[in-house]
């Protein structure tokens, strides 16, 4: 997390209104300034290194794991004040050391990465000063750069001048892991400015000699020279100084020094780096020139024969290096796709935001044996162990169509029907299947509850309770462990009646591990539901049992189930208040509500409860694909004393639309092994359910290729490809288990139109970046909507030849799944795409059209006019690369082909679909409205608005269209088309705001709300009157983000169902557009940055700028501050040097330092320093007792609704 902004304006239109905003810089590409690489080792194995790097304004800490230097960012800390160096200085032989920071006030600052939990965090150890001035005062020495001793003795502080300053540092004997800088410092005057240092590495018997090589220039010379300066740690002199040993000159013919790098393992070695050569030295010099033509590498060509050839050569790969600008990006379904390039080569950057699932495999259920093409929820899961070994076990998936059950077996990556199975319950409705044992598994159908032995010779059913004449069993669970079996049932009669009451049969043994389970005695306990049951669960909560009833009404209950090895099981009803009760806006969403078994409406269709030692989540899913949760503490479910709802819930019940099929759960049940941090919660899409370390509950998406296709219906766990384990694991080793928690986890799947798939999904990682190669230096991008394709606008060079000058642009469709192209057009030379835009004509029938905006360059980079070219994406047939076709898509393949063009007279800089039929075109200061004529295949001119300015983006939101200008910020126009078909359409300038800057994108976030971003990186956002007689718009907010800005996007970036309380919509009031409104500002930057703003509460406002004003006075090596800032960082980072930055905006640099950098007591430390805060925080949950709790929730959850 990087880049915390806190703002906060009034709207004078709507009475003095306030808006108040959060802003966060998601992705901080930077500028990197130096790093430091340590050489410590962390406790896991395969990590080597952790290198500390200054981006910006924050030091940044990475691990490099691995022979193949995987890079891992670990953490993060605010620079309150210019960083010139790092060096890292560690005890010779030891793990152990510290990093030491040179700022330009002359502080060196001690900075230990130390351990917080599972986390890191970079905690200042101590600080020290160095001497910037003359003893006069008069002259400054300007400070450049540190020079660590490799056998961590020293530290010396380098000035652009004739200053050096040597620290001696001092290591204790005892327990302390870090240095303590002498007060007597060691001063070097070498007479000239100096190029640079390096203190070199002494020989093996001259451990106690320091050397200190200096590369000095004499400006009256005009030469350079070599200084060697030593010092003997073991002098008994009152006052140590260096002595300078040599003075070598430097070749004349030699160009300016920049480096001198020591080389550790040769005593006395050094690496000389000039302007155009590299020169080693020692007792002589040998020279290597670098290669000038080179372009793609910086490999360095020997131009001497003499080298020695005994010096090991390595190859250095870059580790680290700026991103390119990001011209354009575009958000589709929670994935981020960006321009990535610089210079003539580049690709697409693809970011997923929300946990990685992979699709491993999918078929379609067309086999022989699986006629049906419809499948029903629910999918059973459950493992097969081998006969002929314990360790072997494969997983099943029971397959519910509407007239027979298919179970199916995993078999090399293949699924094949399992037919000894299949022969028992295929004829029969199956209402529950699962594992009482590793080779035995439990069956419930409408008329009776069996066992089936998987270890017989031959499979059969064994009857172990029958229902009754005229009534069936309708629902069914079960939980098993060593000790004990438990049985749930839901009957009811058999005939329709009136009555609604649903029996409730739990039914519990221990087994011994000699009977058959079917000749025990089992013991029974009912409960009487006055309503139809949907669902029944069970749940092992710490040493409890758990069972949850779901009806249509709909309504949840919970019980606790006790019972003795003998004695008949006791069910105590636990009071948990939980009503499932809709709005008035959400029931006028359940159009589309689903009709199963004859009955519509929010039916419970699945429960889970995800559980902490100190809270517990009940979420309830609904048939008509809403999720409901709600919090409680966990006593309330485990203890058997009686709880009542006053109290016991710790947060009021929420209910968010997440799907359009029933919500089901996928979560660990008791017979697999691995053990699943959370639930995940499919209704046509995936999302993942935990409890994060605040006791919050986190709802992430999961995206992947599956988004592609067709809705998910139901997904159910499956085994590990390696497991090893044998037989379900006992209830009473949950929390043991927790230490062997695999990252990721394969799940089957069915899909809506009959496929089914492997998924595998990484729970912890929520955000995967890769990129893919498209052979140019793209520009404009953007999605297909109706094929998923990424049209991608290109510069590329007109041939392959370098003797041949002049470039071209390309379009290319890309495949975002595999990277593949399938198509690419090439426009005139000196052409450049400007715009892309895909429209849709709707009507009888529906064309879909891609439309490409250009400008015409002449030889002198005047613009000479531009181009509108309309394109058809068509699917085509390609041949497979492999011998074996999958699927059908990869024999699936598109291509652009040509519809119509037309030139015109300035450039074609933006385009916009509008309506039904339209089309809007930004030429030059123009904005016109054309219209296709699908029959002739021309474009017909509507009408058309002239500007002041040329126009630089344009946005539709209904009729309206805001158009950014390069000198009247913004524009909002109203098209009114004719109702009279001989009639004339109009096209008319509505109102206008101008703020004098050059708009590079303006959207509408609302009806009454637009946004814009300028090309300096000013955001603002302007309200549009409510009289439309009023021309000019109203100012609502504004905030500088202090660099060159590129693209501006609105909308949700990760659709989250647990979006934040105090988290608002950018809209004042009820949207009367069908769109959606915007829950995030996302600005790209030429930097490759990628800021995010999100609209706040004034409470959470509130208690936030309180947070920042607290931590402004702790003392200054307080761990709120893991670096000291200096005199001059107590100001606003964000506001300083900033003219136009509103007094309103508040640097959030402390809230990113509460939020990552403290531990829970630190926090409450913190919070507790201030009376005002305590009482804010406290008001953003009445229900809560903590206030650093709250305030910590807050943070967690408004930097993961952003994208960080």
């Amino acid at each position: 997390m990087s880049g915390v902004t806190l703002f906060s304006s009034a709207w004078e239109a709507q009475s003095e209104a306030h808006i108040y905003g959060y802003a966060i810089q998601a992705l901080n590409p930077g500028l990197i300034k130096c790093a430091a690489l340590g050489n410590r080792l962390s406790q896991n194995p395969h990590t080597s290194t952790e290198m500390l790097v200054v981006v910006d304004s924050s030091l940044v800490l990475f691990a490099i794991n691995g022979p193949e230097m995987e890079m891992q960012r670990i953490c993060d800390a605010p620079v309150f004040s210019k960083v010139l160096d790092i060096v890292f200085s560690g005890n010779s032989g030891d793990s152990d050391g510290v990093y030491i920071v040179l700022s330009s006030d002359g502080q060196l600052v001690l900075v230990d990465s130390e351990a917080i939990g599972d986390r890191r965090r970079l905690r200042v150890i101590e600080r020290y000063s160095v001497l910037t001035q003359e003893e006069d005062g008069l002259a400054i020495r300007l400070l450049r750069k540190l020079v660590a001793d490799p056998l961590a003795r020293c530290v010396a502080a380098v000035s652009w001048i004739d200053f050096i300053e040597v620290s001696m540092l001092v290591w204790s004997t005892g327990q302390s892991r870090y240095p303590q800088i002498r007060n007597e410092r060691i001063q070097i005057s070498t007479g000239e400015a100096i190029c640079d240092a390096a203190i070199l590495m002494p020989s093996p018997t001259e451990t106690q000699r320091i050397l200190l090589l200096a590369a000095v220039m004499d400006g009256e010379k005009q030469s350079y020279f070599l200084h060697l300066y030593e010092i003997w740690t073991i002098s008994t002199a009152s006052h140590m100084a260096f002595s300078l040993v040599a003075k070598l000159p430097l070749p004349l013919d030699l160009a300016t020094p920049l480096h001198i790098i020591p080389l550790p393992q040769f005593p006395e070695h050094f690496i000389l780096i000039t302007e155009t050569e590299v020169v080693l030295g020692t007792n002589t010099i040998m020279r290597i020139t670098t290669d000038s033509n080179s372009t793609e590498t910086d490999q360095f060509s020997p131009q001497t024969s003499d080298l020695n050839a005994s010096a090991p050569i390595r190859w250095l790969y870059p580790v680290l290096g700026n991103q390119s600008p990001m011209l354009d990006f575009t958000l589709q379904s929670g994935t981020l796709y960006a321009t990535n390039s610089r210079g003539q080569s580049g690709g697409i950057l693809r970011a997923q935001f929300g946990h990685s699932a992979r699709l491993l495999s999918e078929t379609t259920a067309s086999d022989d044996d699986i006629q049906e093409t419809e499948l029903v929820a629910p999918i059973w899961a459950f493992y097969v162990q081998s006969r002929h070994s314990n360790s072997k076990k494969t997983s099943c998936i029971v397959l519910q169509h509407a007239n027979t059950n298919v179970p199916v077996l995993e078999a090399h990556g293949e699924w094949v029907v399992f037919e000894p199975l299949y022969r028992i319950i295929s004829n029969q409705r199956l209402l529950f299947i699962g594992n009482i044992r590793s080779n035995m598994l439990l069956c419930v159908f409408r008329g009776c509850v069996g066992v089936v032995d998987l270890q017989s010779a031959e499979l059969s059913l064994i009857p172990i309770m029958s229902a009754v004449d005229n009534q069936v069993f309708t629902h069914g669970a079960c939980l098993a462990s060593e000790s004990r079996i438990w049985v749930a049932l839901a009957i009811q009669p058999r005939s329709l009646s009136t009555s609604r009451t649903t029996l409730v049969r739990v039914a519990s043994v221990t087994p011994s591990h000699t009977a058959n389970i079917s000749s025990e005695q089992w013991e029974f306990a009912e409960v009487f539901v006055e309503a139809d049951v949907s669902c029944v669960r069970l749940f092992v909560i710490g040493a409890s049992i758990v069972l949850a009833i779901g009806t249509y009404a709909p309504e949840l209950r919970l019980y606790r189930l006790e019972a003795e090895s003998t004695a008949v099981p006791k069910v105590t009803p636990i009071h948990f208040d939980m009503p499932l009760a809709f709005t008035q806006d959400s029931c006028e969403q359940m159009s589309d509500s689903m009709s199963i078994g004859s009955r519509a409406g929010p039916a419970v269709s699945d429960i889970c409860i995800l559980h902490e030692p100190s809270v517990s989540y009940v979420l309830v899913g609904l048939r008509d694909g809403h999720l409901s949760w709600k919090s409680l503490h966990t006593g309330c479910l485990t203890d058997a004393g009686d709880y009542t709802c006053v109290g016991a819930a710790i947060s009021d019940p929420r209910v968010v639309k997440v799907g359009k099929v029933p919500v089901s759960f996928a979560t660990d049940s008791v017979q697999f092994e691995s053990i699943l941090p959370g639930a995940v919660v499919c209704s046509s899409s995936l999302y993942l359910a935990k409890i994060g370390e605040l006791c919050q509950l986190n709802i992430t998406p999961c995206q992947g290729p599956y988004t592609l296709y067709a809705s998910i219906h139901c997904i159910a766990p499956l085994l590990a490809e390696n497991t090893a384990n044998s037989g379900p694991r006992s209830c009473a080793n949950d929390d043991e288990s927790i230490g062997a928690r695999s990252q990721t986890q394969r799940f089957f799947a069915t899909y809506t139109d009959g496929r089914v798939g492997t998924l595998e999904i990484d729970f912890f990682a929520e955000c995967s970046i890769s990129t893919y190669s498209v052979k140019a230096e793209p520009k404009r991008l953007v999605v297909d909507q109706n094929t998923g394709l990424l049209l991608v606008a290109c510069k590329a060079p007109v041939s392959l030849d370098p003797e041949v000058s002049g470039w071209t642009s390309e379009l290319k469709a890309v495949d975002p799944r595999t990277g593949w192209i399938h198509d690419k057009v090439q426009f005139r030379a000196m052409e450049l795409v400007c715009s892309l835009a895909t429209w849709n004509i709707r009507g009888p029938k529906t064309y879909r059209y891609l439309c490409v905006g250009t400008t015409q360059f002449a030889e002198d980079m005047r613009s000479t006019g531009g181009r509108l070219v309309i394109y058809s994406i068509k699917q085509t047939k390609r041949k497979s690369r492999t011998k074996r076709a999958g699927s059908s898509l990869e024999l699936m393949g598109y291509e652009l082909k040509y519809v119509w063009e037309s030139d015109r007279r300035g450039p074609v800089s933006a385009l916009a679909s509008l309506g039904d039929s339209y089309l809007v075109v930004a030429v030059g200061s123009s904005c016109l409205v054309l219209k296709l004529d699908v029959v002739q295949k021309r474009l017909i001119e509507c009408c058309e608005c002239r500007l002041r300015f040329a126009a630089t983006s344009l946005d539709v939101r209904g009729y309206d269209i805001v158009v950014g200008s390069q000198r009247e910020s913004v524009n909002v126009l109203r098209f009114t088309p004719s109702v009279d078909p001989n009639g004339c359409d109009q096209l008319v300038l509505m109102h206008s705001a101008r703020f004098g800057g050059h708009t590079v994108d303006a959207r509408f976030i609302a009806d009454d709300l637009v946004a814009g971003i300028d090309h300096n990186g000013f955001l603002y956002v302007v309200g549009i009157p409510k009289h439309s007689t009023e021309f000019a718009l109203d100012y609502v907010l504004g905030m500088h983000l202090q660099t060159e800005c590129t693209r501006m996007q609105v909308g949700r970036l990760i659709q989250k169902p647990s979006q934040p309380q105090h988290a608002l919509s950018w809209s004042t009031g009820h949207s009367t557009s069908c769109l959606p409104d915007a829950d995030h500002l996302v600005v790209s930057t030429l930097s490759g940055a990628l800021w995010t703003l999100l609209r706040i509460s004034e409470v959470a406002y509130e208690v936030l700028r309180k947070l920042e004003q607290t931590m402004l006075k702790m003392p200054v090596l307080h761990p709120a501050f893991p670096l000291v800032p200096s005199s001059e960082g107590l100001v606003n980072r964000a506001g300083k040097g900033s003219r136009i930055q509103p007094a309103g905006t508040i640097d959030g640099t402390y809230l990113t330092i509460f939020a990552s950098q403290l531990t829970r007591d630190e926090q409450i430390e913190v919070v507790s320093s201030s009376p005002d805060l305590t009482r804010a925080a406290l008001s953003l949950d009445p229900e809560s007792n903590s206030a650093s709790a709250a305030i910590a929730r807050l943070l967690y959850t408004l930097n993961h609704t952003c994208i960080c």
